[in-house]
């Protein structure tokens, strides 16, 4: 499948990332050279840093970035089977973005000393989110591998759905991760899956 992403930003690029890894050739558009060379360079480094932890081998990055094409003319998204628009509209728009995991390496490659601190750290990050979503600071909150987090039992399942039960109407909550138990399923308005074919 050919795929087109409108935006190389930090999102823009880990979802161009998404689709290589799931075998699609994808073309990454921005509306500067720049941009692009930058998201570029964003997925290489993911992909030379599983490389040096022997997660992918030197061959298979060469392969993946093969598959990647970046352009400023929105015209090379003409033949594209599939488009994804991941750029800010209104650009009156706060932004923040909170990173409470340390780590580099997989939590479940990590030694339990490890694992120890990093749950700490990412349990205080799923309490920040709590109070972001308490006081309905914000109008879409993400929550990029979450779902992680409840497969590695970092956090119960039950607490999670405590926290799905007392989001605020007015937030819009993304999730994301590869495992999506039922009981959590129910919550989701909707549901997106990125396979390979």
């Amino acid at each position: 499948m050919k795929v087109c992403v409108f935006g190389a930003g930090n999102m823009g690029a880990r979802i161009t990332e998404v689709f290589l890894n799931a075998g699609h050739d994808v073309t990454m558009i921005d509306i500067k050279p720049e941009f692009t060379e930058r998201g570029k360079t964003v997925i290489t480094h993911d992909y030379e840093f599983l490389v040096s932890k022997g997660k992918m081998t030197a061959e298979r990055k060469d392969e993946l970035l093969a598959s990647l094409k970046t352009s400023v003319d929105r015209k090379d998204a003409a033949d594209a089977d599939f488009v994804m628009e991941v750029i800010l509209e209104r650009m009156d728009l706060e932004m923040k973005v909170f990173r409470f995991e340390r780590s580099r390496c997989y939590f479940e490659d990590l030694p339990e000393d490890q694992k120890k601190e990093e749950t700490m750290n990412l349990r205080n990050g799923f309490n920040f989110a709590k109070k972001v979503m308490a006081t309905g600071e914000c109008d879409l909150l993400i929550l990029d591998e979450v779902l992680g987090l409840v497969d590695q039992e970092v956090i119960s399942r039950e607490e999670f759905i405590r926290f799905l039960q007392s989001a605020d109407d007015e937030t819009d909550l993304i999730m994301t991760g590869r495992v999506c138990p039922d009981e959590i399923r129910q919550y989701a308005d909707q549901i997106s899956y990125v396979e390979n074919l």
